[in-house]
């Protein structure tokens, strides 16, 4: 713990980069990673680090971050279960009860809920997430090519995540300029809300076409 602690600490000091996050999300998916059975150690586990954190937010000038609980996966499913999934349900309780804790980060996977590409899932979604207050989201912007395509790997049975990145080089390869191919199941939604009022969250602009050349160093 004294070691994961430093590791913690290090990471948010070094370039001051705590000054620079906006949400700090403890734990990722522990219902999959921790035994059911240790369900009261991993709640004591995640006190403490909310403890900790927080500390390191308050003793640092310009720390702001939030602090939340997750990241949850399939939380629908194992909530439904009876006696619900003891993991489920300590973050949620730690989440109610702890004035640290300002939320939960939620992983929404959605690769087997159809045989097809849903038609505007990405406004579909965007819209709910602004309806219920959501202002955090993380999505898969761009995919990298693959030697060989990955095009020969897909058949009727291959899941919708490979299809969701906005700049698909995986699929689509890259253009004759260099740039990763735009995934025209999602691309025209993403462009539509960057430019109808959310353009300053994102500096794209006039590079909405473009997403990282092949050979980027920055990727």
């Amino acid at each position: 713990m004294t070691y994961l602690m430093r590791a913690i600490e290090k990471f948010l000091t070094t370039h001051n980069r705590g000054a620079y996050i906006h949400i700090l999300v403890v734990g990722n998916e522990p219902m999959f990673e921790v035994p059911d059975s240790d369900a009261d150690k991993y709640e004591a586990y995640l006190q403490f680090l909310i403890d900790r954190v927080d500390a390191l937010r308050t003793a640092n000038a310009g720390w702001t971050y939030e602090i939340f609980t997750g990241a949850l996966n399939r939380a629908s499913e194992l909530g439904a279960k009876v006696p619900p999934h003891p993991i489920l349900q300590k973050i949620i309780t730690i989440t109610k009860e702890n004035t640290k804790v300002s939320g939960i980060d939620l992983h929404l996977s959605y690769f087997d809920a159809q045989p097809w590409y849903p038609k505007n899932w990405f406004t579909t979604m965007f819209n709910m997430f602004q309806r219920y207050g959501l202002y955090a989201v993380t999505y898969g912007l761009e995919s990298p090519p693959k030697i060989p395509a990955a095009l020969d790997l897909l058949d009727e049975k291959s899941t919708l995540w490979v299809l969701n990145f906005i700049y698909n080089g995986t699929l689509l390869g890259t253009s004759a300029d260099g740039y990763y191919n735009t995934n025209p199941l999602v691309f025209p939604d993403f462009v539509s809300h960057m430019r109808n009022g959310l353009g300053h969250l994102v500096a794209i602009r006039d590079n909405l076409g473009q997403g990282r050349k092949r050979n980027d160093p920055h990727r």
